[in-house]
């Protein structure tokens, strides 16, 4: 038997979380003495000062953290991004943004180890749904779990 059918076989556990993540932050501004909506996409972020972004940042951080409260992910981790937009939009601008707050305070709240490519292998775009009511990221990720089984029989198989 081939060494990728039986890890197939054996990694028939796959745990998931589901996280619903903002793809817009409003933020009081004092000076303007009102609520500034601030849209997570790449076009905005390259023209914003940097710490404006900074803020965003650690405000979309205090968003997330009681979707994240309590979780660890030991291993590694698959994540697909799926967009739910209001109006038509190019999907990559919010992904890359989303993408690198979520992973950030994936490893800030110690959720993650880290965030390179051992630990989470593949990063995937969903397929973007229209929600005129609630544009928002799903954002699901997929943890393996490996079968002590899976790790006897593969021992054994490299040992042949």
């Amino acid at each position: 038997m081939h060494a990728s059918i039986i890890k197939f076989i054996f990694l028939l556990n796959i745990n998931m979380l589901k996280i619903m993540s903002p793809t817009y932050i409003d933020k009081w501004m004092i000076r303007k003495q009102k609520y500034s909506r601030y849209y997570l996409n790449m076009n905005a972020y390259r023209n914003r000062h940097f710490h404006i972004s900074d803020a965003l940042k650690k405000e979309y951080k205090a968003l997330i953290t009681p979707q994240l409260e309590w979780k660890k992910i030991e291993g590694r981790c698959y994540i697909v991004y799926t967009l739910n937009y209001k109006k038509d939009c190019d999907a990559d601008n919010y992904i890359a943004i989303v993408k690198k707050f979520f992973q950030d305070a994936l490893v800030e709240l110690e959720v993650l180890k880290d965030d390179n490519l051992n630990i989470i292998v593949s990063s995937i775009d969903g397929i973007p749904k229209k929600n005129t009511a609630n544009p928002h990221m799903d954002i699901s990720i997929y943890i393996e779990w490996i079968d002590e089984k899976f790790l006897d029989i593969t021992s054994f198989l490299n040992s042949l």
